[in-house]
């Protein structure tokens, strides 16, 4: 819990400071700033996105599908962990004022038991998370085909 909470508080100090660099946090941090993913504000192709909240603002946690083929997924499992590093990184580095800023990841793997080929099988199942300053006013689709924001 101790850890978490300074996760928690080391989150809120980048979000206050503009030129800190993203952080990696853990997935009790993501749950306590979630409230266990208590509201979903959003879905898309790759992920849902929850509403998080800090002492000193909201966040966006966006929580990216993970590979349910289990025939693919120890094929894919390091191609797609390397896009999601490669995506941490082109994050971190984008720095613009029309732009949300990235403020943490996390990468959490766990062992499930599933059915593979007619066998339980122990499977590596890797959740991740972006976490990013909330911005209120919609998403970039909606925007783009001019439908109205609830404010």
């Amino acid at each position: 819990m101790g850890d978490q909470i300074s996760e928690v508080e080391e989150l809120e100090r980048i979000f206050a400071d503009t030129r800190a660099e993203p952080i990696k946090i853990s997935y009790a941090a993501i749950k306590y700033v979630t409230k266990n993913f208590a509201e979903v504000i959003g879905r898309g192709g790759f992920g849902v996105v929850y509403l998080g909240g800090l002492r000193n603002g909201m966040v966006a946690v966006k929580k990216l599908f993970a590979t349910m083929d289990l025939s693919e997924l120890f094929a894919t499992m390091e191609l797609s962990h390397k896009q999601f590093l490669d995506e941490v990184i082109s994050l971190a580095k984008l720095n613009h004022k029309n732009v949300v800023r990235f403020l943490a990841y996390c990468v959490e793997t766990t062992l499930e038991v599933r059915e593979a080929e007619g066998k339980l099988a122990d499977i590596e199942v890797q959740q991740r998370f972006l976490c990013f300053e909330y911005a209120p006013n919609g998403n970039l689709h909606h925007y783009l085909q001019g439908k109205k924001f609830a404010t």
